[in-house]
């Protein structure tokens, strides 16, 4: 970003001049960042049906697993094996 005023290359993030000590104006930073935010939500709405389909997926399956190792453990015992 340049300088309104002389022109110097000013770094990204500062609020005044490193040459002339004027003021930065800074929406351009606040743009991009309200443009990151808005992508995050976007995907997330895509998304939100899948993150919430693998999660009760997690929530039914792995105590399901567990009682079913469970009973092939005490199956097995009981066999000898």
């Amino acid at each position: 970003m340049n300088c309104p005023q002389c022109g110097t290359l000013i770094p990204i993030g500062t609020s005044k001049c490193i040459n002339c000590g004027a003021a930065v104006r800074t929406s351009d930073d606040s743009a991009a960042n309200s443009d990151i935010k808005s992508w995050a939500v976007a995907k997330f709405q895509e998304y939100k049906l899948l993150i919430i389909a693998f999660a009760v997926l997690c929530a039914v399956t792995l105590p399901c697993a567990f009682c079913i190792g469970y009973r092939a453990q005490w199956i097995l015992w009981k066999l000898g094996l």
